[in-house]
């Protein structure tokens, strides 16, 4: 799901791993500037969980669906 600009609401078009690795960045509507810098311990662990999802729908590939996939039926 795409991240609002918190001021102007517009869709910022990033992701949570975008922002990890450019945690500042500026609208392009209405030119705020956010700084979403987290601990390095937290970034760490959102990686973490972020790869045990992306094993979860490997391992489940052919017989799941996920968010991405909403029209397939098994």
């Amino acid at each position: 799901m795409p991240l609002p600009c918190p001021v102007c609401r517009t869709p910022l078009h990033v992701d949570l791993q975008w922002l990890m690795q450019n945690p500042i960045c500026q609208c392009p509507t209405c030119q705020s500037v956010m700084n979403f810098e987290v601990p390095k311990e937290l970034q760490n662990e959102v990686t973490k969980a972020i790869n045990n999802i992306k094993k979860i729908k490997d391992k489940y590939r052919g017989i799941a669906t996920f968010g991405e996939n909403k029209q397939k039926l098994i």
